[in-house]
């Protein structure tokens, strides 16, 4: 019984070890294994003097402290180890020569017949000094043993923490490779046209279209607001654009698409929500709706392209669904795809969803971003 209270014991002290240090948790911890301890002695007839008992408590949690202190700031560095273990033993050996000084010296010359009772009930004849000695020899034993168990369960964790930890800042370096290589691709691509001479000359085939056909210069016209809102967002210093420009930029691609289609096209385009103020990543909802727009069956009435854009409290949803065009299809390579969960992941981290369902007839996205507001 009392071997297992000292097991008991150990392994709260152990568990105390691998929590943050708590002074309320510690104090509860000590209080109860103090109190069961003092308890089950009490509840063998043992002599038990509680002004002893106290001060053997005392002197065992003045122990388990500086070992806790030595496990964590020692054994766990290499270069420190050695020093590490000589201080375990010589505590070890300090709490020896203290508990056999408090036993012997200062308690056990008024209670020695209450400590050879002790004895005699237990069974043995033998010296009851070194009895109590040999039972603290045991209980250091189990405690030194319990304790490196639980540091090396400690250590274990620490280095599976370590180990996830790096892991994740590979995977994040890895990502950020990722989007600036991505970036310097936009970049390159954006450098192949000269912004200036595009829209120049997008704004004197506009001037030259005014007198023959006031649909021609408003596709033209249309045109140059989407080439320029592609090649020269203004971006913030996140890379962030406000939600109304992209929503303008959605508009304008569908107009130009109605054109060419003599406004045949079924789509079905709605906003809900306060967008003033709202940012998001650019051109990422335009990747969407233009993979709708490449693979959608567009003529059914029945089954028009539905986009729908929602603001709510701490969210932008952005839904999207067509039903597939039959008959041969154009080759998708999924790049624009992939591209955009890259971008998303590095920005957003988990911080967002973003459903694909494509089966049967229906292909479906749903996109739900954090709310960002200027």
């Amino acid at each position: 019984m009392l071997r297992n209270v000292r097991r008991c014991r150990t392994t709260i002290f152990v568990g105390l070890i691998m929590k943050k240090r708590r002074p309320l948790y510690h104090i509860i911890a000590w209080f109860m294994i103090g109190a069961i301890e003092y308890t089950v002695y009490k509840k063998k007839d043992f002599a038990t003097d509680t002004l002893f008992f106290v001060s053997r408590m005392v002197l065992f949690i003045a122990l388990f402290y500086f070992d806790a202190l030595i496990l964590f700031r020692h054994l766990g560095q290499k270069k420190k180890r050695v020093a590490g273990v000589a201080l375990l033993v010589l505590s070890a050996a300090v709490y020896g020569i203290l508990f056999y000084l408090l036993f012997y010296n200062l308690y056990y010359p008024d209670y020695q017949a209450a400590i050879n009772e002790t004895t005699r009930k237990l069974g043995t004849n033998e010296n009851p000094v070194r009895l109590a000695m040999r039972g603290m020899i045991g209980v250091l034993v189990i405690y030194y043993v319990l304790i490196f168990l639980g540091a090396l369960f400690y250590w274990l964790q620490r280095s599976v923490r370590m180990a996830n930890a790096e892991a994740a800042r590979l995977e994040s370096e890895k990502l950020l490779d990722e989007f600036e290589k991505i970036r310097l691709q936009n970049m390159f691509l954006r450098s192949q046209i000269n912004p200036h001479f595009l829209h120049n000359t997008l704004n004197f085939l506009y001037a030259k279209s005014l007198p023959l056909s006031p649909e021609l210069s408003e596709g033209i016209l249309t045109l140059s607001n989407v080439m320029r809102y592609s090649l020269q967002q203004e971006e913030d210093a996140k890379g962030m654009v406000y939600l109304d420009k992209e929503i303008e930029h959605l508009e304008n691609v569908i107009a130009i698409h109605q054109m060419r289609f003599s406004n045949n096209l079924n789509i079905d385009f709605s906003v809900d929500g306060d967008t003033s103020g709202v940012k998001l990543i650019p051109l990422v909802f335009i990747t969407l709706v233009e993979n709708g727009l490449k693979h959608g069956q567009l003529g059914d009435s029945d089954s028009p392209l539905k986009i729908r854009l929602a603001v709510e409290a701490e969210r932008i949803i952005f839904q999207i669904s067509n039903r597939k065009k039959t008959g041969p299809r154009e080759i998708s390579h999924g790049i624009g795809i992939e591209n955009i969960r890259k971008r998303l992941e590095y920005v957003y981290k988990t911080d967002y969803t973003f459903e694909i369902r494509d089966g049967g007839e229906f292909y479906f996205v749903e996109l739900r971003l954090p709310l960002i507001k200027n």
